[in-house]
C-alpha cells in the first residue's frame, strides 16, 4: 500500500488528519491526538491551516475530560505526534512519547477506491505500545506500554455521519468505520486476519449509532460519558460534532477483549445532552 501517513490533500480542497490513540486500563486515563491540514473549498468563509490538538479522557469522569488546540499556518505533511506542545488561551499541553509498532498498516479501501471515495482512512500503526509522560493544563500523566494505535483520514470533505472503532489487543488489533458510503473493517485476532474492505464494504451498509458497532461476531459499545465532544469545521462548510471515547467495550464471540478501544460517533449537530467542549 502507498505511505498511509503521505498527505492525500495537500493543496486541493479538504482535510487530511492524523491521530494518535492510546489509553492505561489501570489508570482509567486516555489520550487522543491530532495533527490536521484544512483546506477550505471555494466561497467558504475559511483559511488554510493546520492544527495541533490534544485531549486527555478519564474513564467515567466526563467532569475531567479536557483538551486543547493550537491553529497554526498551513502545513500539508504529518507532524510527529510523538512530540509536541500546544499553548492556547484555553490551556497548554506538552508531551514525551515513545511508541513499539508491533504490526504494519492496514488500509480501508486501497487501490482504485481510495482514489475515487470522497474520504479515506489507514491504520498506519494498528497495534502500538505508547510510553511516555502527557501534561494538560497542570495534571500530569505518565504511561508504560499502554496499549493505542495511529492513524490517518482524509478527505474532500468529512462524511455526513460516521463511526470509527480502533482496539490495540494483547495479540492483535480490531479497527473500522461507518460512513453513508459502507462499513470497513479489519480485525487480527491471535494471527487470524480478517478483512471486509474495497467494494466489498461499500455492500455493508448500515446506519451509525452514538454508542454502538459491531461486525459480524465483533461487538463494539461505549458510553456517553466516557466521550468527549469536539467540533470540526468542514472544508466544504458547515460543521461535524464528533464525540470520542478511549474507553470502548470490544467483545468477540460475547468474551470481552478489551476496555479500552477508541470509538466515535459524529454528525451534523450535537446531542443535547452533551455539547462541544470550548477549545
Amino acid at each position: 500500500m502507498p505511505d498511509p501517513n503521505a498527505p492525500r490533500r495537500a493543496g486541493r480542497p479538504g482535510y487530511d488528519a492524523w491521530y494518535l490513540t492510546f489509553a492505561d486500563p489501570e489508570q482509567g486515563i486516555g489520550v487522543w491526538l491530532r495533527w490536521t491540514s484544512f483546506f477550505p473549498h471555494a466561497g467558504v468563509d475559511a483559511q488554510p491551516h493546520s492544527a495541533l490538538w490534544a485531549f486527555v479522557l478519564h474513564r467515567g469522569r466526563p467532569d475531567l475530560h479536557a483538551g486543547v488546540r493550537q491553529v497554526l499556518p498551513y502545513q500539508p505533511a504529518m507532524r510527529d505526534l510523538r512530540r509536541g506542545e500546544i499553548a492556547s488561551p484555553r490551556g497548554r499541553a506538552r508531551w514525551q512519547l515513545s511508541w513499539r509498532s508491533l504490526a504494519p498498516p492496514f488500509a480501508f479501501a486501497g487501490g482504485l477506491l481510495e482514489r475515487l471515495a470522497p474520504t479515506g482512512n489507514a491504520a498506519a500503526h494498528p497495534r502500538l505500545l505508547v510510553t511516555g509522560a502527557v501534561e494538560l493544563n497542570g495534571r500530569h500523566h505518565t504511561f508504560e506500554n499502554a496499549p493505542g494505535g495511529q492513524g490517518h483520514t482524509w478527505g474532500s470533505r468529512h462524511a455526513a455521519t460516521w463511526n470509527w472503532v480502533h482496539a490495540c489487543l494483547s495479540d492483535g488489533w480490531v479497527t473500522g468505520a461507518t460512513t453513508p458510503l459502507g462499513s470497513p473493517f479489519g480485525a487480527d485476532l491471535a494471527g487470524h486476519l480478517r478483512r471486509r474492505t474495497g467494494f466489498a464494504a461499500l455492500r455493508a451498509r448500515r446506519p451509525t449509532s452514538v454508542t454502538r458497532w459491531s461486525a459480524g461476531d465483533i461487538e463494539v459499545s461505549a458510553r456517553l460519558d466516557d466521550c468527549v465532544a469536539v467540533e470540526y469545521a468542514d472544508p466544504a462548510g458547515g460543521r461535524r460534532v464528533c464525540y470520542h471515547s478511549e474507553f470502548a467495550t470490544i467483545t468477540v464471540a460475547g468474551q470481552v477483549v478489551t476496555t479500552t478501544a477508541a470509538f466515535e460517533f459524529a454528525a451534523p449537530e450535537p446531542l443535547p445532552e452533551r455539547p462541544p467542549i470550548e477549545l
